[in-house]
């Protein structure tokens, strides 16, 4: 069994960090699991054959613009009916971008329909949503998102996973909050060319 990251770092170097970070935590925590980089930018089947499609255990979108209004299916395409995709897709640290009045309340962060039915799939599922900062996880729970978790230690600093993680993570992940402290000892390094 395989997990497929899919990342957009296609011009900002932070996006690449959160990229890079989330491989490196994920192959220490679960070292035995094959590792696939892929595009988040393209869709699932034309990136990558059927049987490794079939094979994929978890999918995890990491950086990269993220929650966007538009963000299912024109930033992240996946697969053409991702609300009945057996297979989990997790959102890892990822952000809103939003304009000045959109921060200070004056305009409302708007999803499209098909971004809120992505949004929503995930929370019915229990998947939890990560959320970057504190600005991301209040747009979430505002259009009524109950499993969003802030993940900024996770992706930025190095620092152990965000506090209420379920224990068993990515369908089984050891006990993240002890591994997040050890991972800070033993950091593994990213192989050259695998965010291409």
């Amino acid at each position: 069994m395989s997990y497929l990251i899919l990342h957009r770092a296609l011009k900002n170097a932070g996006d690449f960090l959160i990229g890079k970070r989330a491989y490196e935590l994920i192959h220490y925590l679960r070292p035995e699991r094959k590792l696939i980089i892929g595009r988040a930018w393209q869709a699932l089947d034309e990136q990558l054959s059927d049987s490794v499609i079939s094979d994929l255990e978890a999918i995890i979108i990491s950086g990269g613009p993220g929650y966007l209004p538009n963000m299912y299916p024109d930033i992240y395409p996946l697969v053409e009916n991702v609300t009945n995709y057996k297979t989990p897709i997790f959102l890892m640290g990822l952000g809103v971008w939003m304009s000045g009045s959109q921060y200070e309340g004056k305009k409302p962060y708007l999803f499209t329909d098909a971004s809120k039915r992505f949004l929503f799939s995930l929370d019915q599922k229990g998947i939890p949503l990560g959320a970057r900062d504190m600005i991301t996880l209040e747009v979430l729970k505002g259009i009524g998102i109950k499993g969003v978790q802030q993940q900024r230690a996770l992706v930025y600093s190095g620092a152990q996973p965000p506090r209420g993680w379920p224990q068993q993570g990515l369908r089984g992940l050891p006990q993240l909050q002890s591994a997040g402290r050890a991972y800070r000892s033993q950091p593994q390094q990213l192989a050259p060319g695998t965010l291409s």
